[in-house]
């Protein structure tokens, strides 16, 4: 398999990096083929979540409002930010929350990054 570079700079940018929860999980890269426009649409092409599943959409800027005084989070959604067309993310479950930091490339490939949330 050839290398991918946008791989290469979403491990890059979220190397070491924990998502503050219960559990501090790491960033996971990830890279879906090309697919509708809809992040939600690309979710359940790729990942489908569990029927009956909350899913819940937010911006990049919500998802990091807590965590860029640490500047490790800050170049990393600077990252995201001048990576990806129109990053989103997407929160799936409760209580144990599987979040996805995606957006589109000219492409239409969906790049980014997964995490767990485990909130009690």
């Amino acid at each position: 398999m050839p290398p991918d570079p946008i791989l290469d700079t979403l491990t890059q940018a979220s190397k070491d990096l924990l998502y503050p929860s219960d559990s501090d999980e790491p960033f996971t890269p990830f890279h879906w083929p090309a697919g509708p426009a809809d992040p939600r649409a690309a979710l359940t092409a790729n990942a489908p979540p569990p029927p009956g599943a909350k899913i819940e959409q937010l911006s990049l800027e919500a998802f990091f409002a807590d965590l860029t005084e640490d500047p490790r989070f800050a170049a990393l959604q600077k990252t995201l930010q001048s990576t990806l067309t129109t990053p989103t993310v997407l929160r799936i479950g409760e209580r144990r929350i599987l979040i996805y930091l995606l957006g589109q490339l000219p492409d239409h490939s969906w790049p980014g990054l997964k995490t767990l949330s485990i909130e009690t």
